[in-house]
């Protein structure tokens, strides 16, 4: 019962922005102006809140930190081996495919939740976390996306 009272919260907004979507009231425009809202001012407002009430500890325990990125690159390896297996992609876009298996939705769901459920000593953890995967996961992506320049075959028209 403790874990749908701190879920539901979240998924319960999502669905009524869901539900909001496809009523008159917002259209278009007012999606998109509310999305860049998000994304560029209230998820780095989130961020730095929960980074400024979190004392760091001394020391990183990296087989926390190991551990989940041992699983972070297994999916990306496993989306990025799907897409230049099964859909015959070029390895620009298994790259991004790779990303995008693997990318995870920590920041919109996981501190809520984590802060919920353990509160500010909860944040340590994932703020660490945190700190490195974008990092890790664009620097990769570009890596091995732009190691194939040579490699034009069957590109995807978005990429």
């Amino acid at each position: 019962m403790l874990s749908f009272i701190i879920i539901f919260p979240i998924f319960a907004i999502a669905g009524l922005g869901f539900l909001l979507a496809l009523t008159p009231l917002f259209d278009r425009s007012h999606i998109q102006g509310l999305s860049q809202f998000v994304f560029y001012v209230a998820i780095p407002a989130l961020l730095f809140q929960s980074l400024s009430q979190v004392n760091l500890p001394e020391q990183i325990n990296w087989q926390f930190v190991g551990s989940y990125y041992i699983v972070v690159i297994a999916i990306y390896a496993a989306g990025f081996l799907v897409n230049k297996l099964l859909f015959r992609g070029s390895r620009r876009s298994s790259a991004i495919f790779g990303m995008a298996s693997s990318y995870s939705n920590m920041v919109l769901i996981g501190i809520p939740i984590v802060n919920a459920t353990f509160g500010d000593d909860g944040l340590v953890p994932i703020v660490v976390l945190v700190s490195i995967h974008s990092a890790l996961q664009f620097s990769t992506t570009t890596l091995i996306a732009e190691s194939s320049m040579g490699d034009q075959k069957k590109e995807c028209s978005i990429f």
